[in-house]
């Protein structure tokens, strides 16, 4: 009963900390949420700060244990960010409003709770694991050296997050679908891609009257170059907009 209780009070308080914030949120709320009066909260936790701490490091330890399954794994970078995405989703579903409060208290009371250190200890851990991936992807040729792994991977963990936030109510059940469309629109892009002209019967292009261009032809090579070209100076105005809001 005890346990339950404890479950009961960790979920309500993150969600009264997700749309208050920890500082803007009183024991009296949270007890009140739960059907228990204040004294008795104490009881279970000593501070409302104990409550977002044991929310933050029971999230990010799930978090950083899934994520090293899957860095053990075999596969290629395609398959394990797959996974890193999917396995994001699927945790942060079994931990409501955790990455909501993270996201919200970073720069502000993250800091102060107790067992910071743990929680930045697990924090390292999937971060690690999350540079391995991206890192051993790069080495092996199957993802892209001209972007920097690092910003590769923080964009796309921070797409991931958000993802959860504006998907919290059907997060349980869209994890894998929407772990698709992250990895895929990510890693492949939204725009469709040129195709060379039909060819008309006897080889040759329905409105060009000359050859259709194979794919090792020229025509293909430049628009592939046009198109990775493009992919280049997206990410570019994304990593300018992260710096230019962590500098503010």
């Amino acid at each position: 009963m005890a346990r339950g209780q404890r479950a009961k009070i960790l979920e309500h308080s993150g969600r009264l900390f997700s749309l208050r914030g920890i500082g803007a949120t009183t024991i009296r709320e949270i007890a009140e949420s739960v059907g228990l009066n204040s004294g008795t909260l104490y009881h279970y936790f000593a501070s409302k700060d104990d409550i977002a701490s044991e929310i933050l490091v029971g999230f990010l330890e799930d978090l950083s244990t899934e994520y090293e399954r899957v860095s053990e794994r075999e596969g290629t970078a395609r398959e394990n960010i797959l996974e890193l995405v999917r396995t994001s989703l699927r945790v942060a579903a079994r931990h409501p409003y955790a990455t909501e409060i993270y996201q919200n208290e970073q720069v502000g009371r993250l800091p102060s709770l107790p067992r910071y250190d743990d929680l930045m200890k697990s924090l390292s851990r999937c971060h690690e694991t999350w540079d391995r991936v991206v890192r051993d992807g790069v080495a092996r040729g199957e993802l892209r050296a001209d972007i920097g792994e690092h910003n590769f991977q923080r964009i796309l963990r921070e797409l991931v997050f958000m993802t959860v936030r504006w998907n919290r109510e059907s997060l349980a059940e869209e994890a894998g679908s929407l772990a698709e469309v992250l990895t895929s629109g990510f890693l492949d892009g939204f725009a469709t891609r040129p195709e060379a002209p039909a060819a008309a019967p006897g080889g040759h292009a329905a409105q060009g009257g000359g050859p259709a261009p194979s794919p090792g032809e020229p025509d293909a090579q430049g628009a592939e170059i046009a198109r990775l070209r493009s992919d280049v100076e997206e990410l570019k105005q994304v990593v300018e907009t992260i710096r230019r809001d962590g500098a503010g």
